[in-house]
């Protein structure tokens, strides 16, 4: 299965690559998306990609999306 995660600049979404990297998932960080593309044609070389600038163009593809946030806790009581 196909996914995205994304988040705001600084929220983790290094780490998350790192970590599902470390889990056997074959994940880019920011491979897919990137100041200068945003298609997902590319995505067939990885299980997601992992990338805050994925945020602007969720809406355009049908496909699992996870949003990370910093410390949920402080986002929520924001």
């Amino acid at each position: 299965m196909k996914f995205i995660i994304t988040g705001t600049g600084r929220s983790g979404t290094g780490f998350t690559y790192k970590t599902l990297e470390l889990n056997g998932f074959k994940s880019g960080h920011e491979a897919v998306f990137t100041h200068t593309k945003d298609t997902l044609k590319n995505i067939k070389d990885y299980d997601c990609d992992v990338s805050w600038l994925a945020a602007p163009f969720l809406a355009n593809y049908d496909i699992p999306k996870f949003h990370v946030v910093r410390n949920p806790v402080k986002v929520i009581e924001s």
